[in-house]
């Protein structure tokens, strides 16, 4: 029994609640579990008992703490700390709240070899897949390229990659000069009157650049080219100047012999350069119209009056120094070159403006009507009037000094000529619409030699020649681009190039003379045993044109075992 005070103050003596002990000494009561189990709970316990079990006390303090184990689908993240560890004498571990623990250790004074430890208290979340997420492969329509996004804010790393599709920057731009009229390789279009200018340079390494000239206010334009130290001026009238000599087109193809560089060519009305090293080439037609084109590797590399090439019209109108122009005069007068007078803008006397705007009205009408749906047709004939002002002046001005009467229809050269260029402008962006008729309705015939046919829309870039025959992607086809003019009927190529005296370009582009007459070796190929795979014989002999000179008389090809025998058709046997 134990004394406990009553409501009453007065002492009374109860017995201990069930399944618990009375410790006489202490007057306490303890669970019987703990009585004799080998821990000293109070003065009278572990006395007398049948059975004595040794604590086992525990001297090194745990601190091992445990990772939960979290049902399927979920997983352990790191919440708090603040979980105890409580550790007996025997051993053995129980967790705890903070509060539980320490009205247990105040319960328990008497308790030694009691240590608590903190771990942290961790909670099951739902687990994300580790299989990696499939997303489908980025991808665009034609003509547009896939641009790979950032993440955005707040979006997970793993979803998938944003992207978007841009247009697929073209392979070549190209520049237009009619007149004093510019369509930039950006596509700004501004009028300036140009008298000595660049139209486009390298402005990097300033190995290149095309040059617009003419010599008075009312005076013809031309181009020159400079390419490293070559010099190539386009002139009137599809004239080509090089070196100390001039060659017509039809023979402006020989230039190529000399250098590997360039090509210049004659392509029906059109003078042709092309620049094989640096990648730009240029359409001349011997009056005041230009095309320059340019490849997409010289991108942000280019700038002239055809603008700074970067496929952004922001800054197009960028001057030598790298600053923006803010008006086309500042613009066009800061790619004068020096050294040269400046030109007097000249405006077109009323009159004639009246007959160029009649001509180039006619594009409007007619066989014309359907490429109106393609062309900006009040910027055509803007630009139309201008360059066919100056066309009509100019027939006047010649006919003044050279001291002759006008003839009746002395514009219709510029009336077919402006129509032309619209024509040809039309058959580039639409190539089947049906133009053939516009000729025969404004009286402008095509006229070509024996043996060639007109055409108002030749899609290559060169004619197939004795030189080009063999190449394997010779005279390939120029999209976007027509050139006019008289060209040999399909299925024949230009006459070879043929010689008096006997004359060699060696494959290294060395010309020389030789007037001997005989057989000799024209080409074969290197063995030393002599036992040779092909041989090229040239038989030479006095020509029967010129009984002073040599010719070739026949060649003979020996290759394997065939035999081919080559011979002018006045030789007999």
């Amino acid at each position: 029994m134990r004394a406990e005070m009553s409501p009453t103050c007065s002492c009374v003596c109860k017995p201990c609640p069930t399944n618990m002990r009375l410790c006489p000494t202490s007057e306490i009561c303890i669970k019987e579990e703990l009585w004799c189990n080998g821990i000293e709970d109070c003065p009278d316990d572990e006395i007398n008992c049948t059975e004595l079990t040794t604590p086992t006390v525990s001297t090194t303090p745990s601190t091992e703490c445990f990772i939960p184990l979290c049902p399927p689908g979920f997983k352990p993240i790191l919440s708090t700390i603040g979980l105890e560890f409580e550790e007996s004498h025997s051993g053995t571990k129980g967790v705890k709240g903070r509060k539980g623990f320490r009205e247990r250790l105040k319960a328990a004074k008497g308790r030694k070899n009691k240590i608590t430890s903190v771990c942290p208290i961790y909670k099951c979340v739902p687990a994300l897949t580790t299989t990696p997420k499939s997303c489908p492969t980025p991808e665009c329509p034609d003509g547009y390229d896939v641009q790979m996004l950032e993440f955005p804010s707040g979006i997970s790393a793993e979803s998938c990659l944003p992207f978007k599709c841009v247009l697929h920057p073209p392979e070549k731009e190209v520049c237009n000069v009619k007149g004093r009229s510019f369509d930039t390789f950006d596509g700004i279009n501004y009028n300036y009157d140009i008298c000595h200018h660049i139209l486009t340079t390298d402005s990097i390494n300033g190995k290149w650049s095309i040059e617009v000239h003419k010599n008075c206010s009312s005076c013809p334009f031309y181009l020159i080219i400079k390419q490293d130290s070559h010099i190539i001026i386009l002139d009137r009238d599809i004239l080509v100047k090089y070196g100390l000599f001039s060659y017509t087109g039809d023979m402006a193809n020989k230039i190529g012999y000399i250098t590997n560089q360039f090509e210049v060519s004659k392509v029906g009305d059109i003078l042709h350069f092309k620049s094989i090293h640096y990648g730009f080439w240029v359409n001349w037609d011997g009056k005041a119209n230009a095309r320059i084109v340019v490849s997409s590797k010289l991108l942000n590399t280019v700038s002239g009056l055809c603008g700074y090439y970067s496929n952004d019209k922001n800054d197009d109108r960028q001057m030598p120094d790298g600053a923006i122009a803010r008006t086309n005069k500042e613009f066009g007068d800061s790619w004068a070159i020096e050294g040269y007078e400046t030109c007097e803008p000249k405006v077109c006397e009323v009159e004639l403006q009246n007959k160029a705007w009649k001509i180039c009205e006619l594009a409007k009408k007619g066989p014309f009507k359907m490429c109106n749906m393609v062309i900006d047709i009040d910027k055509f004939i803007s630009q139309c009037v201008e360059t066919t002002c100056a066309c009509l002046e100019e027939k006047k001005n010649n006919a003044l000094k050279e001291d002759v009467v006008l003839e009746p229809n002395w514009e219709n050269e510029c009336r077919c000529d402006a129509l032309l260029s619209f024509a040809t402008q039309c058959k580039e962006i639409e190539p089947s619409f049906d133009l053939s008729e516009w000729r025969t309705i404004h009286s402008c015939p095509a006229l070509c030699p024996p043996g060639e046919v007109y055409k108002d829309c030749y899609t290559r870039e060169c004619e197939p020649s004795c030189r080009t025959l063999m190449m394997e992607h010779a005279c390939p086809v120029v999209n976007d681009t027509c050139f006019s003019g008289c060209f040999c009927a399909d299925g024949l190529i230009r006459n070879c190039d043929c010689f008096g005296d006997p004359h060699y370009l060696t494959f290294d582009r060395s010309d020389y003379t030789f007037n001997g007459r005989c057989t000799y070796v024209a080409a074969r190929d290197i063995k030393p045993g002599g036992n040779h795979d092909f041989q090229v014989l040239a038989k030479n002999g006095e020509c029967i044109e010129k009984t002073k000179a040599s010719c070739t008389h026949a060649i003979t090809i020996l290759f394997g075992e065939h035999f081919i025998h080559l011979k002018r058709v006045e030789e007999d046997g």
